[in-house]
């Protein structure tokens, strides 16, 4: 008898387990506008990949008067970042996100000016395109022009840092707080609601973020604008 019970038991979860599973999956593609391509640095990827999202995540480093596609600032791929804005004025739904990682008071009227001439060139609206840097003071001039600007949340919320994040939000200098996916839980409801939300979730792909409970809140929080997932293909890097 105990066996038996064990058994069914077993079998209950089973087809429990798979049932959540089978409706978690119904859930993917259900939130296109939310849910970007993360670390689309290379063209092979862009063309791979990029058409099915609405926005894409480039990591940038800025040096020699370029904008060098790159995660890393000791590596070089020699691909600067204007194909991107090719890509872009041709898809006019398509968005990008810009992480720069080197960001100064030094290099950003530069950045500023080319991307306004960017856009210009290829008729893209400032709106489409997220820049993100954690020095989060030197973003307020591409606020003013109308870029969607974003602080770098580095390292993890605590409660010596919330009240300095709430300070970013209310700031003004910039419209957004991007940090990485386990920390929402920790941000929301702390910080300025009218500040957007960004988020990245590089290690999991949109399957896993809808069968999580944090990542359903995440994809249904409309404060939370964009949630950027791995997707690897043949030309991640």
């Amino acid at each position: 008898m105990n066996k038996r019970i064990i058994l069914t038991a077993v079998l209950v979860l089973a087809v429990a387990s798979a049932a959540y599973c089978l409706w978690a999956y119904t859930l993917v593609g259900s939130c296109k506008e939310k849910i970007w391509l993360h670390r689309c640095n290379s063209l092979e990827r862009l063309e791979e990949k990029g058409r099915h999202y609405k926005g894409i995540e480039v990591d940038i480093c800025l040096r020699d008067g370029k904008m060098d596609v790159t995660h890393d600032l000791d590596t070089t791929f020699s691909l600067e970042a204007t194909p991107y804005f090719e890509y872009l004025g041709k898809h006019k739904q398509t968005r990008i996100w810009l992480d720069v990682k080197n960001l100064t008071a030094e290099n950003e009227p530069w950045l500023c000016e080319r991307l306004l001439w960017l856009c210009k060139e290829y008729g893209i609206d400032h709106g489409r395109i997220i820049v993100e840097s954690p020095n989060w003071r030197e973003l307020e001039p591409l606020t003013l022009e109308g870029f969607i600007t974003s602080c770098y949340v580095l390292g993890k919320p605590d409660e010596d840092s919330i009240p300095r994040l709430q300070m970013v939000a209310k700031s003004g200098k910039v419209r957004a707080l991007s940090f990485h996916h386990d920390w929402y839980g920790k941000l929301k409801g702390r910080v300025d609601s009218g500040i957007w939300l960004l988020s990245w979730a590089n290690h999991t792909s949109e399957y896993h973020l809808w069968l999580s409970f944090w990542g359903r809140r995440m994809a249904r929080d409309r404060q939370l604008k964009v949630i950027l997932i791995k997707d690897i293909g043949e030309h991640y890097r």
